[in-house]
C-alpha cells in the first residue's frame, strides 16, 4: 500500500524520522517523476526503511489519525471480527450442522477477508519494511517536496 502526499513539508519528514528511531536511509537515486501534477526529467529520491512494527504504530498512534493493525470485511462491509469463538470437539460440529442447514444467523457474521499491517525482515528476500520516500527537488521551493509512504497489508481470504 501506498499513501502519497504532495507539497509536503519538510518538517513534517523530520519528525516522522525523528520518531522512527530504528529507520535507515536506504538509498538516494536520481530519478524522472512522471506522474501527475508535477513532472519532472530529473529529480533526487530518498528512501528509509524501518523493520519495527512498534515504532510505525507509535508515530501514527500519536498523530490525529490513528493506526488500526487489523480488520475484518464480509464481502466489502467492515465487521467486529476481532475475538472470534473458539469451539471444541462436538460443539464445533454441531455448530457446523445448524450453519449448513441455516438455523442461526451466526454464518452472515463471519469475515470473508482478514487485512492486517506487516513490518519486519519477512523470510529471505520477501522483506515486509514501512518505507519512506521523499523527493526534495520536485518544486522550486526547498522547504516543501513529496512525500510517500510504502508499506506491506497482507491480505487473507476467507471461504465458508
Amino acid at each position: 500500500m501506498r499513501i502519497e502526499r504532495f507539497d509536503c513539508p519538510v518538517q513534517f519528514l523530520r519528525l516522522l524520522l525523528k520518531r522512527l528511531k530504528s529507520a535507515f536511509l536506504n538509498k538516494i537515486d536520481e530519478r524522472s517523476h512522471w506522474r501527475p501534477p508535477v513532472w519532472r526529467k530529473k529529480t533526487r529520491q530518498f528512501s528509509w526503511k524501518c523493520f519495527v512494527q512498534e515504532e510505525v504504530e507509535a508515530v501514527f498512534n500519536d498523530s490525529s489519525t490513528p493506526l488500526t493493525t487489523k480488520k475484518s470485511f464480509r464481502g466489502d462491509q467492515e465487521i467486529d471480527y476481532c475475538n472470534p469463538v473458539q469451539l471444541t470437539g462436538m460443539s464445533a460440529i454441531a455448530q457446523a450442522k445448524a450453519n449448513a442447514s441455516g438455523l442461526t444467523g451466526q454464518r452472515n457474521q463471519q469475515p470473508t477477508c482478514r487485512a492486517s499491517l506487516v513490518v519486519g525482515y519477512g523470510e529471505g528476500r520477501a522483506t515486509r519494511e514501512f518505507e519512506v520516500i521523499w523527493w526534495p527537488d520536485i518544486y522550486s521551493n526547498q522547504q516543501r517536496g513529496k512525500l510517500a509512504l510504502r508499506l506491506y497489508v497482507a491480505k487473507v481470504m476467507l471461504t465458508n
